[in-house]
């Protein structure tokens, strides 16, 4: 006896096929493995639910970073992404990746504070460094 498929996707088949085909049926309903998200089988693995879906893996915007985020943690490892640009916290304006930016405050920033080994003032290197200070020092 032939059957239409009970999940209307407008197939006909014998009645003994039916079990096998409702298991590959492009309208079966599935749950998307990232988001949990019910729907038919072309639509949740399809092209359009993945390029939106907030649970689906995205790499790292970030040059150097090979992490994958779920797309809807983007802006929450952004924030501590060690690849992430940034404007140095002392205010010189250089750009560089979070992760040089400990070096860039220790080592090169000319806003970063020292104390002149000669008179023991403490301040910006690029003050403790200049001309006019040691004229004064």
């Amino acid at each position: 006896e032939m059957v239409m498929c009970s999940n209307g996707c407008g197939f006909e088949l014998k009645r003994n096929q039916l079990p096998i085909h409702l298991l590959d049926c492009p309208k079966r309903i599935v749950s998307c493995p990232y988001c949990q998200r019910g729907g038919e089988h072309r639509s949740i693995t399809g092209f359009l639910h993945l390029t939106q879906c907030p649970g689906y893996p995205i790499p790292c915007p970030n040059d150097g970073c090979e992490k994958k985020i779920k797309r809807c943690l983007v802006t929450q490892h952004r924030a501590v992404c060690l690849h992430e640009m940034t404007t140095c916290s002392n205010g010189c304006g250089f750009k560089l990746k979070r992760h040089e930016l400990y070096d860039h405050l220790q080592k090169t920033c000319p806003k970063r504070i020292r104390r002149c080994y000669h008179c023991h003032q403490i301040d910006e290197y690029q003050i403790i460094c200049s001309e006019d200070h040691y004229t004064k020092c």
